[in-house]
């Protein structure tokens, strides 16, 4: 079987202006090999075997004009490993998706960071197609 999990979260509230928030996640798409807990330190995904993962995230903002939108993955709580800032743009929702492989450690574990400056908190779009949402998947054990 497969090692991996998808988790997501449609609760996340508003996220403040001009700082990095950790994402949590409340449920499971899947998790195959325990990667994630519903329970505690649920913002993680924890590899269970050392191994390339690739490692992907989804986030959507509300309509806005102002300021930047930004996503990234960090590895065991500070290591940025996959970054992506963009402008906002006039009358659409901000839309986000990053990926990255990355050789994880046994026990080493990734997080979703979310950002915007805009000037005040903005509140993630949250849809039955599109929520946040977060994923590891070993690709080879190493």
């Amino acid at each position: 079987m497969a090692t991996g999990a998808r988790v997501y979260d449609v609760g996340i509230g508003t996220v403040g202006n001009n700082t990095w928030a950790t994402m949590a996640f409340s449920q499971e798409r899947y998790d195959y090999g325990g990667l994630h807990s519903t329970v505690t330190n649920t913002s993680i995904l924890q590899a269970p075997t050392k191994g390339v993962y690739i490692i992907t995230g989804h986030f959507g903002f509300e309509t806005n004009t102002t300021g930047q939108r930004g996503l990234r993955i960090i590895k065991n709580g500070s290591t940025v490993i996959a970054t992506d800032l963009d402008e906002a743009i006039d009358n659409f929702a901000h839309l986000q998706s990053i990926a990255t492989l990355w050789e994880l450690d046994g026990g080493d574990y990734v997080e979703l960071q979310v950002y915007q400056n805009s000037g005040a908190a903005r509140t993630p779009i949250s849809a039955t197609a599109y929520s946040v949402e977060f994923a590891a998947h070993l690709v080879e054990a190493t």
